[in-house]
């Protein structure tokens, strides 16, 4: 029994555009109310919190039903829901901190392993066509951006403490190509683009 009754393209394409979308809407609003954040999670305490709230909760339960190509995938949709509600419910700051951001690091992981599980196929991989290679480059890209971005985050927010001035975006600017790439990933995925066919 399906999950739920959503067309596996139309619920993949809408998972790349909320996740490409909700970056630069809060890159937006900050611009425009100079309020620009450190962190896509600093905006969890501004008037735009709500549409941080909501695209994660939307990503979520996005994921919860998507039926993949086998169990790994419900599995890591399962982990992947469970992990952006987290995000979305608990605060980055306080006793619930250290929740925050394990949430965020273990959403980010899974969404590196989604790029990897649409790499799958049953064909060899000499014998697929010249469309699935190329998504399957794309993917290989998408999930090497989000291990990198996880990478560059740590080492800024560790051995660059002392260099980085706290009020630099540096942290928003890493998360924003993290989500892009997480986007690009699942519109591809969802998507029939002629130079990908």
């Amino acid at each position: 029994m399906n999950r739920l009754q959503i067309k596996p393209r139309t619920l993949r394409k809408s998972v790349g555009i909320l996740g490409v979308s909700m970056p630069v809407i809060l890159g937006v609003y900050g611009r425009l109310t100079s309020n620009l954040q450190t962190s896509i999670s600093a905006y969890y305490d501004t008037a735009a919190g709500s549409v941080f709230a909501g695209t994660l909760f939307a990503v979520g339960f996005y994921l919860l039903a998507y039926k993949g190509y086998d169990k790994t995938d419900d599995i890591l949709g399962d982990i992947a829901c469970v992990c952006a509600i987290s995000v979305a419910v608990f605060p980055h700051e306080g006793w619930t901190k250290l929740i925050h951001f394990s949430a965020a690091a273990i959403l980010f992981l899974t969404l590196a392993a989604f790029c990897y599980q649409f790499t799958r196929s049953n064909t060899a991989p000499r014998m697929r066509p010249r469309g699935k290679r190329r998504r399957n480059a794309v993917y290989w890209i998408c999930g090497a951006s989000i291990i990198l971005g996880i990478l560059a985050i740590a080492v800024s927010k560790m051995a660059l403490k002392s260099i980085i001035p706290e009020t630099w975006p540096v942290v928003f600017v890493i998360e924003t190509v993290m989500l892009l790439t997480f986007g690009v990933s699942w519109f591809v995925k969802g998507s029939r683009l002629p130079c990908l066919r």
